[in-house]
C-alpha cells in the first residue's frame, strides 16, 4: 500500500505523489472486519469496528475542523472542541470527496 504524500503545513515531500490516505485504510479495515463478523459473529469484531469507526471519526474531525479554520495547509495547529456534522456511527458509509478523500469537504464542495 502506497500512501498519499502531498506538500502543505509541516509536510514537505521532495516528490509528491497519489495514494490511499490513512482514513482509507480504515475504511478498508471496517469492510473487511465486518465482512468477517458476517461469517463468525463475535464481540471482539463488533468491539473493532467501533474502534475502527471512532479512529476514522477523530482524524475526519481535524481534518474538518482545519479546513473550517482556515488551517488545511498551514503549519499551526487547530482549535480543539469544535463541532462537526458527522458522527461515527457507519461514518465509514458517508461520501468522500473525490479530490481528497475526506468527507464534507467545503474546499471542493462535495457532502
Amino acid at each position: 500500500m502506497t500512501f498519499v504524500e502531498r506538500n502543505g503545513g509541516p509536510a514537505y515531500y521532495s516528490e509528491e505523489y497519489p495514494g490511499t490516505t490513512t482514513q482509507e485504510a480504515i475504511r478498508a479495515a471496517i469492510d473487511r472486519t465486518k465482512f468477517v463478523d458476517n461469517l463468525l459473529p463475535c464481540y471482539e469484531n463488533k468491539m473493532a469496528i467501533e474502534n475502527l469507526q471512532l479512529a476514522l471519526y477523530w482524524l475526519e474531525k481535524r481534518v474538518y475542523l482545519k479546513r473550517q479554520q482556515k488551517l488545511a495547509c498551514v503549519n499551526q495547529a487547530h482549535q480543539e472542541g469544535g463541532r462537526v456534522p458527522f458522527w461515527s456511527l457507519d461514518i465509514e458509509q458517508l461520501s468522500t470527496c473525490p479530490t481528497c478523500g475526506h468527507i464534507h469537504c467545503d474546499e471542493h464542495k462535495t457532502i
